[in-house]
Parts: structure tokens; C-alpha cells; sequence
């Protein structure tokens, strides 16, 4: 033991607070934290007594089956280079579940200055993406997600949506007193906003679908008037929800042109191209039909400094953004169309705005209105490339390709991007160079790595705590257990050092280091 058990308390606090920072500012934290966490734990009096101890802990070797399951993989993989680099990614798995088999609980104070950290961090990482949005959105930066400056879009949202958890059960729970819950509470709706602010579709279910399980907990034992209040609120909002999304989409698909077909040549005498067989719309209007594209080249040039040939902000042709937005307008694609545009409208083209629905439109709405194009588009046939959700059903095919050519034991570790790589050729798939990704869904990343039978057991790992721990029956740990699961269907969560990471993390913090009587409260 290098130090007394009280510094190397202190230095396990630090090491898990410097982790909860990393989450959203640094990689580099992330690493140093979970290593002085590790190393501190070897240096620890009694280590032969504590590896005893794990060696006889249940939930810990059940929380390690996934890991393990990599490991094992190893036996029918072939690339392991790939195999060892995946292995590195996934060690998070196998340090928390044994660190903190034989760690002390911690205390309230304890637990206060860790999740303290993490909800700071939020709280400034937050403010920081929001400078970048009212400073650089949208002429230095074109998509609106990229404001988150230091982790993906994704993985930040459902860090927010964990950061409004622990401060609504802190508050519940009577952890956070005073002036301190009504500061709390304003914390909950500057996140809330912020997420509609950075209108990732992840957060907004995460935080939909752990509402959701908020209600369904508490109504159980609420009086019946008040049960009857709350589910017809929620059906209320379901409901209206539902045929806002009707109406929408109603609006935005319904094809409303009726110009003259006979029509071939503009006012000023060049050639209408029209694709009858072409059926995309934008905003009701068809997007390749009325197109005279010597005068779109010629009046668009007189308008704009970017090159007809070249791209808008976000990478996209400039030609099919300008198309698309004089479509969204109800108006042909020639002179008098580029014409019609305002100063504003032709800036808004230039940063990659491809609908003049997208410059009224915010949150959740604008982010509706491309999700309808991007099926619209591959409803009709044509490739997905560039659109993020329609290309998760070509990953999700791909997967499921290549789960049915191994279905019981999988691929292995290390084969999985390998196979990914065949099946998009054996598949003539659309997508090609770096659009050719993986799954972006743990669970169908799982069958494609371990078969069927891997799959159970992960299914097993998941689940079993809910019989063997009981404060995996708290609800913070059944609103993060939501939340993770969530994301697993729409990412390979665990696939990269963050996802890891805090997945690993929480799920040994909330079971095995809060106090039991985080439990006690909810039973």
C-alpha cells in the first residue's frame, strides 16, 4: 500500500471526477481518470483478500459477461489486429465490474461530488455549444449538431439526458435541498432546451422514453385520480404528437404542382428538362421537372460568388441544393425562379439550406422535415448516401446479412468490419467509400459478433442485475438502464471509448458504488 486507505479514497473520488469531466470535454481525461482508477486499485492494501472477494461476487462476474464474450471471440476471429484494437476499446467493461466489486460504497458526500462534476460539465459544455450557436451557426458552421465541440452530437445528448436524471432523482430523493433544487430545476429546462436546441433524434427519444418510465413508476402507487391525470396528459400529448407528425408530413409530401406540361421552353427560349420517372418532391413540388439548367448555371453565377460546379457548407452540390429550395418555393427551375430568390435565400443555399421550410422551421420540426425528405427519397429508389437514418437501414441490412450467413456463433471479434466490408459487395449495396459503416446497432452488432447464443448471454448480462442487485430496481438505475438501451438500438454504443466508457461507468457506479439506500427509497 503506497498510501493510507484515506488518500487512496480521495484519489479514487478524483480519478472518477476527472472521468466524468472527460466524458464531455476530453478523451484524454477519460483515459487518465479510468487508469489512476485501475492503478490505485492494484496498490490498495490486502489485494489478495479484495481479488478473493471479486472472485466470489456475482453481480460483478455477471456485469463482466460481455467482455469476456470478446475474449472468447477471439478463438474463431482472423484479423487480430482488428480483434486486439477492439479489445483495448472495450477494457472499461472489464475494469469498473471488478474495481468496484471491492469498493466501498460511497457515501452521500461522495456521491454528491461526482455527480457534481458530471452536472457541471454538462452545464458548461452546454454554454460553450451554445456561444458556438448564436456566434458561428449557420456561416462557420452549417449543421447545427456540430456545436457539439469536443464528442459526437449523439453521444453528448444522452450525457444531457443522464445529467437532467441525476438532478430530478436528486431532488426527489431530497439529495438536493434549498435554494439548491430550484437551481436545479432551471438546470433541468436549460437542458431540455438545449437538446431541441441540438436536435439530435437520439436525445429526444432518450428523454422521451425515460419519461415514459418516470410515469409508469410513480403511477403505480399514486392515488387513481391522480394515475387517471397524468396517463390522460400522456395520451393527450401522444395523440396531438401523433397527428402533428400526420399533418406534417401530409403537408410537406402532397404533391401540389400543376404546371402546364406542354410547356418546353422558358420565357427567354432555353429547354425545360423534365424526369417524369423521377417522382422526389420538395416541399409537394417535383424536384427534377422544369429545369432549364443553361439559365440556372448563367443566373445563378450572377448571383452568387460560389461556383455553379462546386459545393454549398455541408458538402452537397450546390446545383441540387438551389434546385431544391427554388422547388420548395412552388417555382420552375430557370431564370425567374433563381431570380425570385432574396439576398437571404441565396445565402441560405450557399450554407446548404435546401428548403425555404428549413429557414422558418427549428428543433424538432426542422429535423421531421428531413427525415421526410431523406425517406421520401429512398421510397422512390434512389441511394441513401449522405442521410443519416436511411442509411442505418442499409448498416442494418448489411447486418443482418451477415448474421444469416453466422447465425450461431457469429463472426467473431475481430472479423466483424471485414465482413461488413464483403457483404456491402456481395450486396451491390448504394453506398460506397466511407458511407460502407457497421451496424450502428449494438444489439445486431452483438449477433454479428457472437451468433445467437453470444447474443443470450449479453441479453442475460443486461437483465440479471434486476434479480441479484437491488439497486438495479432504484429508478436511476432503471432511467439510465432506458436510456443506454435506447441508444444501443440506434448506435454501436459500446464500439467507441466514450460510448464505452459510459456505459461501463454508470453501469458499476449506479449498482455497485451508490449506497443501498438509493434503493431502500424506491422499494
Amino acid at each position: 500500500m503506497l498510501f493510507g486507505s484515506k488518500w487512496h479514497r480521495i484519489i479514487d473520488i478524483i480519478a472518477l471526477s476527472l472521468l466524468c469531466v472527460g466524458l464531455f470535454f476530453s478523451k484524454a481525461f477519460v483515459s487518465i481518470g479510468a487508469i489512476t482508477f485501475a492503478v490505485n486499485w492494484f496498490l490498495k492494501k490486502d489485494l489478495l483478500v479484495r481479488t478473493k472477494s471479486f472472485f466470489t461476487d456475482r453481480l460483478a462476474w455477471i456485469l463482466l459477461i460481455v467482455f469476456l464474450l470478446h475474449v472468447i471471440g477471439l478463438s474463431w476471429t482472423n484479423d487480430f489486429d482488428y480483434a486486439l484494437k477492439d479489445l483495448r476499446i472495450k477494457l472499461p467493461l472489464l475494469l469498473f465490474p471488478i474495481a468496484f466489486s471491492t469498493f466501498m460504497r460511497l457515501s452521500d458526500l461522495e456521491t454528491k461530488i461526482i455527480l457534481g462534476f458530471f452536472i457541471s460539465s454538462a452545464l458548461v459544455s452546454t454554454i460553450i455549444s451554445y456561444n458556438l450557436y448564436l456566434t458561428q451557426y449557420p456561416d462557420q458552421i452549417s449543421d447545427i449538431r456540430n456545436i457539439s465541440k469536443y464528442i459526437s452530437h449523439i453521444r453528448f445528448s444522452l450525457l444531457i439526458v443522464m445529467a437532467i436524471i441525476f438532478i430530478a432523482e436528486g431532488i426527489r430523493q431530497r439529495y438536493i435541498l434549498g435554494k439548491w433544487r430550484i437551481i436545479g430545476a432551471l438546470l433541468i429546462l436549460w437542458f431540455v432546451y438545449f437538446l431541441t436546441v441540438i436536435n439530435v433524434i437520439g436525445g429526444f427519444v432518450a428523454l422521451g422514453l425515460g419519461a415514459l418510465t418516470a410515469l409508469i413508476y410513480f403511477t403505480r402507487e399514486a392515488s387513481k385520480k391522480l394515475a387517471i391525470f397524468f396517463w390522460g396528459a400522456f395520451i393527450v400529448l401522444f395523440i396531438a404528437t401523433g397527428w402533428w407528425m400526420f399533418d406534417t408530413a401530409k403537408n410537406y409530401l402532397t404533391v401540389k404542382q400543376d404546371f402546364d406540361y406542354s410547356q418546353e421552353y422558358t420565357p427567354y427560349g432555353d429547354v425545360y428538362v423534365t424526369d417524369l420517372e423521377d417522382k422526389r418532391v420538395e416541399n409537394g413540388y417535383y424536384i427534377t421537372h422544369f429545369v432549364a439548367y443553361g439559365e440556372l448555371r448563367r443566373t445563378w453565377e450572377k448571383r452568387s460568388d460560389v461556383p455553379f460546379d462546386s459545393l454549398d457548407a455541408k458538402g452537397q452540390r450546390i446545383e441540387m441544393t438551389m434546385k431544391r429550395f427554388i422547388t420548395s418555393k412552388g417555382l420552375k427551375k430557370d431564370r425567374d425562379g433563381v431570380m425570385a430568390l432574396t439576398d437571404e435565400e441565396i445565402k441560405a443555399i450557399e450554407n446548404g439550406v435546401a428548403s425555404v421550410r428549413y429557414m422558418d422551421a427549428s428543433g424538432i420540426e426542422l429535423r421531421y422535415l428531413k427525415i421526410l425528405f431523406e425517406f421520401n427519397n429512398y421510397l422512390e429508389g434512389f441511394s441513401p448516401q449522405g442521410n443519416s437514418l436511411t442509411m442505418r437501414l442499409e448498416y442494418m441490412k448489411t447486418g443482418w446479412h451477415i448474421f444469416t450467413q453466422n447465425p450461431l456463433f457469429g463472426v467473431g471479434t475481430g472479423d466483424v468490419q471485414a465482413s461488413f466490408d464483403k457483404a456491402y459487395d456481395e450486396l451491390n449495396s448504394p453506398l460506397k467509400g466511407d458511407y460502407r459503416r457497421r451496424a450502428h446497432n449494438q444489439f445486431l452488432t452483438f449477433l454479428i459478433t457472437f451468433g445467437a447464443i453470444g447474443f443470450a448471454l449479453v441479453l442475460f448480462s443486461f437483465v440479471a442485475p434486476f434479480w441479484s442487485e437491488p439497486n438495479a430496481r432504484s429508478l436511476v438505475y432503471i432511467l439510465f438502464f432506458v436510456v443506454a438501451i435506447s441508444s444501443m438500438l440506434s448506435e454501436d454504443t459500446l464500439e467507441t471509448q466514450v460510448g464505452v466508457t459510459f456505459f461501463a461507468f454508470f453501469n458499476s457506479f449506479l449498482l455497485q458504488g451508490l449506497p443501498r439506500h438509493f434503493s431502500n427509497k424506491d422499494r
